[in-house]
């Protein structure tokens, strides 16, 4: 993979990927024909056996390819390390699903009810977040109440109809709107899509699968919800999704569940310029929908692809300076940008023509609001211990949802579950053993160059007297005339790059 790339996209400036392409040819040529093909790009040559169609013939040969990051890590390279990881994060999942189950006592409604009224006057929860039934409970009983008031009835059946309206309103203007590409349920991705890294290749989990916390004196970081997620291991295992050419799934739109920290990102690379302006970074860690319109072609750009990676396989990581933000966070210009612990998650695919993407169901909150209102205030803490326990005591058998991801992970950072090392000692050990090991594995190592697993070879256009804005006839995919008998790179039904090589 040889040759300059410039900054910039295609779609807003005619002439970057034809340059790049430009640039690839000459250096080509010049390296293994010892001539110079790439001045052909406007007219034949004069005193050698080139013509203008040779240059973008093999135009086509080299712009079929993805031009992206590969890992350079053989398959094997962690093996023993990551079997046993995986190993100890099974150990450790019972362990923790043990030491939770033990843990639900009567306790839980009087401890959420303290909690709930020591909250600040002014917070104000989302609609789907846990905490959203248990301050409105708190700020209609008061902290002393022995007796459900008449106001709090209201509160309860304001809540319950609310949450129901909002349920069926959502699930109404989602309807037929989405084509569910995958619900990850099964270790693998769709059609056409192409994976990179160890971290997807061992990234898969079920709901509720923990992440191992690999410093400090907690034993996990959260539960992962089902999906693909680089982390799921270890952060310095690389991970890449690359999907098809827009244009190739159904709907103009592409919805995505996303994910991610530490210079993960995605981009949407137009003509394989992979220094695009169209790149972002991840700085969330519970996904949220990320919506792909697809781009109107022009300028000789036939093709847009969708690339999610960690920061090694993102072939335009570092971009320009002034782009490497994540949130509130900016690379320092000092940073050369290796050796991050870079992870991302997906967790969800569909596609769409327009609008918003899909909406939260609010399924968790169902058994809370099952049956008639409570009859009394303690009954009410009841009714809320009794639907958050729900989620541990599924988590223990081994049946938690989605749902019940979300309300763990709620319930484990405010410490209403033991993840302190000191509170599980039977855990300590294994913990340690965890972080010595994933401590073993190495920063990933990765190369820029071309990836032509499922992706139509493209044939690419002459320009007129080599100006992009005058496009010619389509010239197929070839090697130079003068050498028709002795190559077959023609009669490919790749790129022709693997022919050319030989």
């Amino acid at each position: 993979h040889m040759g300059e790339h410039r900054h910039g996209d295609s779609l807003d400036f005619n002439g970057i990927h034809q340059e790049m392409v430009d640039n690839k040819i000459d250096a080509f040529s010049k390296a293994f024909l010892a001539t110079t093909v790439a001045c052909a790009r406007c007219h034949d040559h004069k005193f050698d056996a080139v013509a203008q169609a040779d240059y973008y013939a093999l135009a086509g040969v080299f712009m079929s390819p993805r031009w992206t990051a590969r890992s350079l890590d053989t398959p094997d390279r962690y093996s023993a390390q990551i079997e046993e990881l995986k190993q100890l994060r099974a150990e450790i999942e019972q362990q923790l699903k043990q030491a939770w189950r033990n843990s639900a006592s009567g306790r839980m409604a009087e401890q959420l009810q303290a909690w709930a009224v020591k909250q600040p006057a002014d917070s104000q929860p989302a609609l789907e977040e846990v905490a959203y039934p248990l301050l409105a409970i708190a700020r209609a009983t008061g902290k002393e109440s022995d007796n459900v008031p008449e106001a709090f009835t209201a509160v309860w059946q304001q809540l319950a109809s609310e949450w129901q309206s909002t349920r069926n309103a959502r699930l109404a203007a989602d309807a037929g709107r989405f084509e569910v590409l995958t619900d990850f349920s099964t270790p693998e991705l769709p059609p056409g899509w192409v994976s990179e890294g160890a971290g997807l290749q061992h990234g898969h989990v079920t709901d509720g699968t923990p992440l191992v916390s690999l410093s400090g004196e907690t034993a996990i970081a959260r539960l992962l919800p089902r999906g693909y997620h680089t982390h799921a291991l270890s952060s310095k295992l690389p991970g890449a999704v690359r999907l098809p050419s827009q244009g190739s799934l159904p709907g103009s739109h592409l919805g995505l569940n996303l994910a991610g920290g530490e210079w993960a990102g995605w981009q949407m690379v137009q003509q394989n310029a992979f220094q695009t302006e169209s790149i972002a970074f991840f700085d969330r860690t519970s996904p949220a929908w990320k919506s792909f319109a697809d781009l109107p072609h022009k300028n000789g750009v036939t093709r847009v692809l969708v690339e999610v990676a960690t920061s090694s396989l993102n072939p335009g990581f570092p971009p320009r300076t002034g782009k490497t933000r994540a949130g509130s966070t900016v690379l320092p210009p000092e940073d050369r940008a290796f050796h991050k612990r870079s992870w991302f998650s997906l967790t969800g695919a569909v596609t769409h023509d327009g609008g918003s993407t899909p909406a939260k169901p609010l399924d968790h909150f169902a058994a809370l609001y099952e049956g008639d209102p409570p009859a009394t205030v303690d009954a009410a803490w009841e009714r809320v211990a009794g639907w958050l326990n729900g989620a541990v005591t599924r988590y223990a058998a081994g049946t938690a949802t989605g749902g019940d991801v979300r309300v763990l992970n709620w319930l484990l950072a405010n410490g209403f579950l033991p993840n302190q090392l000191d509170d599980l000692p039977t855990l300590r050990k294994l913990v340690a053993r965890y972080r010595e090991v994933e401590a073993q594995i190495g920063w990933p190592r990765s190369a820029i160059s071309m990836d032509e697993r499922d992706l139509a070879p493209l044939d690419y256009r002459l320009n007129i007297r080599g100006d992009v804005d005058r496009e010619g006839d389509t010239i197929p995919r070839d090697f130079l005339e003068a050498f028709a008998d002795q190559t077959t790179v023609g009669e490919s039904a790749g790129s022709g790059r693997l022919e050319l090589a030989r």
